[in-house]
């Protein structure tokens, strides 16, 4: 189960247990490629054409900003993805509307505490 992300966000802390949960549930093997600015894009997603069939793009900020040009690129490869809703309305295959547990999303309220949980006034 490939997934493209930015490794520095982290609000991916709280999702990769679940996703590794739920791919080793189905014997999928979770795959994770970086992208970090959106001069990774090519080399990342070329990579993962290489590597994999498909992908999982997670919600990030620079890759939401960047959404119409990966969807433009899995489209041009014929490599099936699914992410964010705004991702499938920028020409990626399928978009995820998903609702984090109220554990995860309360603590990672960043108005709130920050990912670990602690206050961020």
């Amino acid at each position: 189960m490939p997934n493209l992300l930015n490794f520095s966000n982290p609000m991916n802390e709280p999702i990769m247990p679940q996703m590794r949960e739920v791919g080793s549930s189905r014997k999928l093997t979770l795959r994770q490629y970086d992208a970090r600015s959106p001069a990774d894009l090519d080399g990342v997603i070329s990579a993962m054409k290489a590597d994999v069939g498909a992908f999982v793009l997670l919600d990030d900020s620079m890759l939401i900003d960047n959404a119409a040009a990966i969807g433009k690129f899995a489209l041009n490869h014929d490599l099936p993805s699914i992410g964010f809703p705004a991702y499938a309305e920028a020409d990626g295959l399928l978009g995820l509307r998903h609702r984090l547990p109220r554990a995860i999303s309360a603590r990672c309220d960043v108005r709130r505490q920050d990912h670990k949980g602690r206050d961020a006034g």
